[in-house]
């Protein structure tokens, strides 16, 4: 019965904060116990899955309302952040140019032995001729 009311506890408390270290600091539970626990019961395994998923779904949630608050507080940062990641307009954007200019399209022997390796490996399959 203690072994319940333990787990449940844990539980509870992983799905208000998603860290299983921190949650076993806060109820004096050894890691090894939680682990065990998941190991030999695969219904505390998915209730465990569950309640992780949940507590950072709660953390996200909070740090978008915090995230909300900054923005609302004309904070700089917050504001590029949230500008950058969900507008098209003011992501960062990276240009590349210039040419590629090959000398021969011969290969070596060294590659043209490689290539030949892998196709007889099965790697690459030739181009059919027409």
């Amino acid at each position: 019965m203690k072994k319940d009311r333990a787990q449940e506890k844990f539980l509870t408390e992983l799905s208000k904060l998603p860290v299983v270290t921190a949650v076993c600091e806060t109820l004096n539970i050894s890691r090894n116990s939680v682990y065990r626990w998941r190991k030999e019961d695969p219904g505390f395994a998915k209730k465990m899955d569950e309640a992780l998923v949940e507590g950072e779904t709660r953390l996200i949630e909070v740090a978008e309302t915090n995230l909300i608050s900054l923005v609302q507080d004309s904070d700089w940062k917050a504001i590029h952040f949230v500008l950058s990641r969900r507008s098209p307009k003011y992501r960062e954007r990276l240009e590349l140019s210039g040419s590629l200019h090959t000398s021969d399209d011969n290969l070596t022997p060294e590659q043209e032995a490689e290539v030949r390796k892998a196709l007889t490996l099965g790697l690459a399959k030739p181009k059919k001729q027409a």
